[in-house]
């Protein structure tokens, strides 16, 4: 068996970044069961961005929950550039007054699907809804900048996200929306673009970046009071990682996991 333990390392919490916003209930509920259980399962995955510096791609609000409860490390997955794919998720969404909202919005121009071909710039998104498809555009050229369309994102995202209870699906899972409800295709991002954005100082919205990776490392179990020591306890986690090498097994065939 490879050794995929020598891809976790344990880093400082200062020295990663996230490329993605954090949902605030998600974060309570999350740093919650974290503190209740004592210990991480699962440690995020992340890339290395050439300057000493990692960009979570798995894992935003494990991280952010270990920063919130005081931990000044967090083990790491570094997953190399080349072992990972990048799609989006699409949002299906209830619709609801916040639908009426962004279609009203000031700074946005919705155009149907067949006059998108007729557009030079990217939509922000595309909505799927019982009866139409329908793509959302900056409304003037000062809004088509990198920083504003990012900006008209996230308020698009976090209109309903905000309020609403979204089902993530992988992109192109469902053709039609049920009924009562739109889909919302998010746009998908290089992992180059991605560093890029993160090395800015911004985030996307919350959730739209899905990450394909195998041979994730789960069930650790990393202890609490290791990742909040106030120096990096070098002995005890090598001690940790020969203990995880003799307990790892590789499951080749597919697996169903409740995490209820």
């Amino acid at each position: 068996m490879l050794r995929v333990l020598d891809h976790l390392q344990l880093v400082l919490a200062t020295d990663v970044l996230l490329h993605e916003t954090h949902e605030p209930s998600r974060l309570a509920d999350t740093a919650r069961l974290i503190e209740q259980e004592g210990f991480l399962r699962h440690p995020p995955l992340g890339v290395a961005l050439g300057d000493g510096r990692y960009m979570v791609i798995d894992g935003a609000h494990r991280t952010a929950s270990l920063r919130a409860i005081g931990c000044p490390f967090l083990p790491l997955q570094v997953v190399p550039h080349t072992s990972l794919q990048i799609e989006s998720w699409d949002h299906h969404v209830p619709v609801g007054a916040w639908w009426h909202s962004v279609l009203e919005h000031p700074a946005l121009c919705w155009l149907p699907s067949e006059q998108v071909p007729l557009v030079e710039m990217e939509p922000l998104v595309t909505v799927q809804t019982e009866t139409a498809r329908l793509a959302a555009y900056p409304a003037s050229a000062a809004l088509d900048t990198p920083e504003q369309r990012l900006a008209l994102w996230h308020q698009i995202v976090e209109t309903y996200s905000d309020t609403m209870t979204v089902e993530r699906l992988p992109q192109g899972t469902r053709v039609q929306p049920a009924p009562g409800s739109l889909l919302l295709h998010n746009p998908r991002h290089s992992l180059a673009r991605l560093i890029e954005i993160v090395q800015r100082g911004q985030v996307l919205p919350a959730g739209v970046t899905r990450f394909l990776i195998a041979g994730r490392l789960l069930n650790l179990r990393v202890p609490l009071d290791l990742l909040r020591a106030e120096e990096a306890p070098g002995r005890l986690w090598h001690e940790l990682l020969e203990h995880w090498q003799s307990s790892l097994r590789l499951y080749t065939e597919a697996v169903y996991v409740c995490e209820a």
